[in-house]
């Protein structure tokens, strides 16, 4: 174990027969801590007379590690394969049909990064996961491993394999020619309908996978057709070929069905979930950037086919406040099929148009309108297109909806908007527009047409009482920035006054709750109604037990926070801000570094100097210099002087960046150089006297302006804010 686990690159083998011989040729197959035996080791280090001396001596090939991975298993990991020939030459049982097994270490998952949008995020602790590749798959992915292959296809019984896997292992990773050679050469050509696991056949594996080479993938479909390959059977989840084609958009696939089976191709087709063909075209439309909008229109010719319920993902989008629907990688987290699935019986079914409102994909939405899908039909709780996007509190999905999109004035934000700006909808942001400037936009919508605004859903609640109350299990959630929606209903002709199942109209919603006010009270001028009493319904808040809350006393934010900022002010120098004292952009740290403030005159190290000789040579002297001291956003005292040099008008010039532990040091060399450039001291720069032959100070515009550090806070303040928040 010593000997082959170092890591030299030479050989052991006479020191293994040493060993070997003094352990008399006994423990051969001992393992380490990480289950790994001389073997092991031997295929990591590629020891190839190591091995045959092993071999030799008649160790066990099929011994397992830790991770239940053999030596025959690690050399195909390694891409060790003149290794793995010595062992398939051996005559002994080699198992391929298994996998390489890899550990990856646990611990608490990072959050993605999405600019400078802060984002809610849940950390997950992952656990110690096993991942696995199945070793005919590794080879597979080994191009240059031909021999090895033709050797393995040869003989698949000896190897424990089949053509459906090594077929299936081929096509997942686009090896489409080597799928094709296997496919053209099969000697049994009933192997063609072999099935796996999943009860797929080839047919359903080609549909499952991305265009990659079209000419190739269409001789594969080509060689099944002509060997009578089923095309329509359903694998053990009651999927068929043509819905694994439509998840994953394989217009190849999709293509040839129509070619060679017109007739006999149903997109109206059901899965066991009970998905159509046509709604599984957008299973993955809300985890989709873009979608290609001109293949779906060459498959859906009628409007009726999109009015299907699917068992879309997007219940914890559909909660305002979840934080799915705050952070726009909710989408990500969709299964790549409905067989992945957890719960099913938790999914509300919703049609293709009300899963796109659900994700604001404003494109989806359009495209699903212009193929005439239709505007009523109501998701599993009777939901209506139009009450998604009143809970969605989205006035574009909405203008949509009421063919409000070409009118004068309206615009329709992109999903990135919505994503980033959602948190921003709820009722403790500040106003931007007042409520009366909603209602003069609003006056200016048509009359809508073919919407049924007054339509109930199971509990009989109309699109105004989802306007009042988005979450039906709370009161105390609701949008403070949906008046303009609200008018842009009443326009339409939305019904103010229907009661849902329990006898509640929206103004006696909006009496629940004194945060409604701007609702409830348009809402009371409207119908003419008698004020209501207005019920506080005290807000849920999360309570946290501290034992140490009796040693600390009473908060007193604003002093606390007055002395932080009087504690940073006398640690800093004056903060000078000024927009042409900006790093040069081509020292690369332009975003990410600031110029350094001289504490001894209160400037900034940043100068730029001109020498101008009109009579020196040919073209005369028309040169600049500039230098500065600049310092990266972080705690290291690392200081870098920045210099530039080159000819007017003649492009960037030469530049030079130059590093120093202290920032005397790099005061030091930069007082040297402004000497010797200008014949001043920097010292004073004020007192700038201009010197033969030297260069001359350009003097920038007094643009300073000194950023006020006693910043005075009141909290109460915000009390006094506007609480109406216009709409999206």
């Amino acid at each position: 174990h010593v000997f082959l686990g170092n890591k030299t690159t030479n050989d052991p083998v006479e020191l293994c027969a040493l060993v070997m011989q003094a352990m008399k040729y006994k423990s051969l197959d001992m393992k380490n801590s990480e289950g790994n035996t001389p073997l092991h080791l031997a295929v990591m280090k590629e020891s190839n007379i190591c091995i045959m001396l092993l071999l030799k001596h008649n160790v066990n090939v099929s011994i397992e590690n830790n991770l239940s991975n053999t030596p025959i298993a690690t050399s195909i990991a390694m891409r060790h394969g003149n290794i793995l020939i010595t062992f398939l030459q051996q005559p002994i049982d080699v198992d391929l049909s298994k996998c390489y097994h890899t550990s990856t270490t646990s611990g608490l998952e990072t959050p993605k990064v999405h600019g400078h949008v802060w984002t809610a995020e849940v950390a997950h602790i992952q656990p110690k996961v096993i991942k696995e590749n199945s070793l005919i798959t590794l080879i597979i992915k080994q191009r240059s491993w031909e021999g090895v292959l033709s050797l393995i296809i040869n003989d698949l019984h000896r190897f424990h394999l089949n053509y459906i896997q090594v077929l299936e292992a081929a096509i997942a990773n686009n090896c489409y020619d080597i799928a094709l050679r296997i496919l053209t050469k099969a000697k049994q050509r009933a192997a063609l309908h072999e099935k796996n696991s999943y009860e797929r056949n080839l047919f359903h594996i080609i549909a499952s996978t991305r265009i990659s080479d079209k000419t190739l993938m269409e001789k594969c479909l080509t060689c099944l057709y002509d060997n009578k390959v089923d095309w329509n059977v359903a694998d053990k989840y009651g999927m068929h070929p043509l819905h694994y084609a439509c998840i994953f958009h394989n217009k190849i696939f999709i293509e040839f069905l129509l070619k060679k089976y017109s007739d006999k191709v149903d997109f109206n087709q059901k899965d066991q979930y009970g998905n159509t063909a046509y709604g599984l075209l957008f299973w993955n439309s809300a985890a989709n950037n873009s979608i290609d909008q001109s293949f779906i229109r060459s498959i859906v010719k009628s409007g009726k086919s999109l009015d299907c319920l699917c068992t879309y993902v997007n219940e914890l989008a559909k909660s305002p406040l979840s934080f799915s629907s705050i952070n726009s990688s909710a989408a990500q987290s969709i299964p790549e099929t409905p067989f992945y699935l957890e719960d099913i019986s938790k999914i509300i079914r919703t049609t293709p148009l009300i899963n796109a409102i659900i994700y604001n994909k404003i494109d989806i939405v359009q495209l699903l309108l212009e193929l005439d899908a239709d505007v009523n039909q109501s998701d599993e709780e009777k939901q209506t297109p139009l009450m998604h996007a009143v809970r969605q509190n989205s006035i574009d999905v909405a203008k949509l909806l009421l063919n409000k999109a070409k009118c004068a004035g309206d615009r329709v934000v992109s999903n990135s908007t919505h994503d980033e700006n959602k948190d921003e909808q709820m009722k403790d942001i500040d106003v931007t527009h007042t409520e009366q400037e909603a209602m003069g936009e609003s006056s200016t919508f048509e009359e809508a047409t073919n919407v049924d605004l007054n339509a109930t859903d199971a509990l009989g609640r109309t699109c105004i009482h989802h306007l009042v109350r988005p979450l039906i299990e709370s009161y105390d959630i609701f949008y403070a920035n949906n008046i303009e929606l609200f008018e842009l209903l009443h326009t339409a002709g939305a019904s103010l006054s229907i009661p849902d199942k329990m006898g509640f109209t929206p103004l006696k919603y909006a009496a629940k709750h004194n945060g409604c006010q701007h609702l409830y009270d348009r809402l009371r001028e409207l119908v003419n109604e008698c004020p209501m009493e207005m019920e506080e319904i005290p807000r849920k808040r999360f309570i946290v037990n501290d034992p140490n809350e009796s040693l600390l006393g009473l908060h007193d934010y604003y002093s606390d926070a007055q002395k932080y900022i009087d504690e940073y002010v006398a640690a800093q120098s004056m903060n000078i801000s000024s927009k042409v004292y900006k790093v040069d952009p081509l020292s690369k740290m332009s975003e990410t570094a600031d110029i350094v403030i001289d504490s001894q005159n209160n400037e900034p190290f940043d100068i730029r100097l001109t020498i101008t000789d009109v009579d020196d040579g040919l073209i005369g002297l028309y040169n600049f210099y500039r230098m500065q001291i600049i310092k990266q956003r972080t705690k290291t005292d690392l200081y870098l002087l920045f210099t530039r040099w080159g000819r007017i008008g003649g492009g960037d010039g030469q530049h030079q960046l130059t590093p120093y532990s202290s920032i005397d040091e790099c005061r030091a060399e930069f007082c040297k150089i402004f000497l010797e450039k200008t014949g001043n001291i920097w010292d004073d720069p004020n007192r700038f006297e201009r010197q033969p032959k030297k260069y001359m100070v350009v003097q920038l515009k007094n643009s300073q302006t000194y950023k006020s550090t006693d910043v005075p806070i009141d909290f109460r303040r915000l009390n006094d804010e506007t609480q109406h928040i216009p709409s999206k």
